[in-house]
């Protein structure tokens, strides 16, 4: 907030750009779980997004799991690109394995897995 420019949007991702599969084992690898076994057509992951905004908005009142648009970029394996927020912000990245390691710790000290 103190070092970007008014107006200007920066995308705070990663090393390299991760399709949800690779995500996904990751976080399963990382977390011990095992693989779900639905597969899902692209088409129906979307309307899963969907699905998950509308429960939220209307029933859980709570934030959704997944939007429609994360499902989309998904979908459409859309590559980004961080360099204007390390330019701009100095901001830095580490690999997405720490990153998930830390979150799964965060989650299981606060019950939610």
């Amino acid at each position: 907030m103190e070092k970007g420019q008014k107006g200007r949007s920066y995308i705070l991702g990663g090393l390299k750009n991760s399709h949800m599969k690779e995500f996904v084992d990751i976080c399963l690898k990382i977390s011990g779980k095992r693989k779900p076994v639905i597969k899902l057509p692209k088409e129906a992951f979307v309307a899963l997004g969907y699905f998950m905004e509308m429960y939220a908005d209307f029933i859980s009142q709570e934030a959704p799991m997944m939007t429609s648009r994360i499902a989309k970029v998904n979908v459409l394996n859309m590559e980004v690109d961080c360099s204007r927020a390390e330019e701009e912000l100095g901001y830095t990245c580490r690999p997405i394995e720490e990153s998930v390691k830390d979150a799964i710790q965060w989650f299981k000290e606060n019950k939610y897995l």
